[in-house]
């Protein structure tokens, strides 16, 4: 574009759905002895400048949300009808492109109490909670869809905060956990550690199939329905005080990516908090880094030189790096899950791996909703109209997207200065823009080796300042022409 004037020039989007060497070097200018980086079967040249700028973004998969619901329920009245309900509020990323969701789209849940009990400190006693809570997830659970209308979007689950106050190896504590039909199962928790507990109630072989347990902290134990919908109650085992379920939510967790979510309620009926947790699949692992973030900074980078899941091993690795921000536990019933889950204090947490060799899997997650960006979706829309240029459609080299699933995507800036024109419509200066859509794993690859040079040849890479290899990638590269790249999260 230009930086001025009423002439101003389009972004130039590039695709290259395959690098090869044939698609883009660097030369030396023999008049300027300027470096030169060229994109070769699209005749685009752009000269080395200090005010070049190079960016990177990558594909983003995105991340369901995930929120807590507290039924606090005040009491207006006494032996009396009592309405409630929680509103599903629908957010898309764009409203209305190629979308009927122009405006948030609302689904209520809920029922009412013909008569509740005897208010109890200003609030409704908890057996009416305990009632309206079922109602509410079996509500969200059976909304398919009739006709017309399209299905619900969250699914809805049950969570138990049990406090853990002693070394269970030693009292011998026990926590009941019965399910929807009414059968009760004790379990006894007698491990020195929370993540012995936490592996005692996924390893009972009939409570694991309805819930399953993850460390909340160092002495809090989550114990989630497996499935959604699933309703169950937990209390103490042994009548004593070392087990204390204290604290009761309603989890929903978005069905989609797509479809992200906001909850409303009367004033004062509930509270929301967000909901972070993490289902890792560790069981193999080979050399593996992994990176714990929490409101946007890095809390923890992993030990990749881990040999055994163990509690003394990674778990007590990841807890010590972010103990401030949420607590991990180890599953190892019918296979390794590492769970990681994130305080309600924290806004936003996310799990990546930093090692290329890292075999760890994210069996789901959820968290502050996220959608995703630069998907398949957005780069074929991009490039979706480039065949329709009427008759200068010949003269314009074009390619269609490839499948796939992740992208990079890398913004050439360059800031050239001209002589002055005369005239209203000139400037003496001109931004031209490259935009490069490359699949992922190209980048990396190291195409330009002795046979192929990146550069004219050797004399050209001295003559231009650039430290000529024999392997060289798309990233060598940039760096030779004289730029880092800046990567955008």
């Amino acid at each position: 574009m230009s930086l001025g004037g009423n002439l101003t020039y389009k972004d130039k989007p590039i695709l290259i759905n395959e690098l090869t060497v044939a698609d883009l070097g660097v030369y030396t200018d023999g008049v300027t002895g300027a470096k030169m980086l060229l994109f070769k079967k699209h005749g685009i040249t752009i000269p080395w400048a200090t005010t070049n700028t190079v960016s990177l973004s990558k594909t983003n998969d995105g991340l369901k949300k995930g929120v807590l619901v507290s039924i606090s329920a005040p009491s207006p009245c006494e032996d009396c009808n009592y309405d409630y309900a929680l509103e599903i509020i629908k957010k898309v990323k764009r409203p209305g492109v190629k979308n009927d969701d122009l405006y948030g789209k609302s689904r209520y849940y809920g029922s009412d109490i013909a008569a509740i009990m005897t208010p109890s400190g200003g609030e409704l006693t908890d057996t009416d909670k305990l009632t309206m809570e079922d109602q509410i997830i079996t509500d969200i659970t059976n909304d398919s869809g009739l006709g017309q209308r399209e299905a619900g979007i969250v699914d809805a689950h049950r969570l138990y905060i049990v406090t853990v106050t002693a070394d269970m190896s030693v009292d011998n504590g026990a926590i009941t956990l019965t399910d929807s039909a009414g059968t009760a199962t004790t379990v006894t928790l007698d491990g020195a550690t929370i993540g012995a507990n936490v592996h005692l109630i996924n390893n009972d072989s009939t409570v694991n199939v309805y819930v399953e347990a993850f460390a909340a902290s160092a002495t809090t134990i989550g114990v989630m329905s497996k499935v959604a919908g699933g309703l169950f109650t937990a209390a103490d085992g042994n009548d004593t005080t070392e087990i204390f379920p204290d604290t009761r939510y309603i989890v929903l967790l978005a069905k989609e990516i797509a479809d992200q979510f906001e909850v409303r309620f009367p004033k004062d009926y509930a509270t929301v908090y967000p909901f972070h947790l993490f289902n890792i699949d560790v069981t193999t692992h080979t050399a593996a880094g992994m990176s714990v973030w929490a409101n946007g900074v890095e809390m923890a980078t992993g030990d990749g030189g881990i040999a055994t899941m163990t509690e003394a091993g990674y778990v007590a690795d990841v807890n010590t790096a972010i103990a401030a921000g949420g607590y991990a536990s180890l599953d190892l019933t019918g296979g390794s899950i590492l769970y990681i889950f994130g305080l309600i204090t924290i806004t936003t947490m996310k799990v990546t791996y930093t090692s290329a060799s890292n075999t760890f899997v994210t069996t789901w997650g959820y968290s502050r909703g996220q959608f995703a960006s630069l998907d398949a979706d957005e780069v074929f829309e991009v490039f979706s109209q480039l065949r329709h240029l009427g008759k200068l459609t010949p003269n314009v080299r074009i390619t269609q997207p490839a499948l796939a699933s992740s992208w990079n995507k890398l913004v050439f800036r360059n800031t050239s200065t001209i002589g002055n024109m005369h005239g209203a419509s000139h400037s003496d200066g001109y931004r031209q823009e490259i935009v490069l859509y490359l699949i992922q794993g190209y980048g990396a690859t190291d195409l330009w080796d002795a046979s192929n040079l990146m550069w004219e040849n050797s004399a050209d890479a001295v003559a231009g300042g650039g430290s000529w290899t024999a392997d060289d990638n798309i990233n060598d590269i940039i760096t030779d022409w004289g730029y880092t790249i800046t990567t955008i999260e």
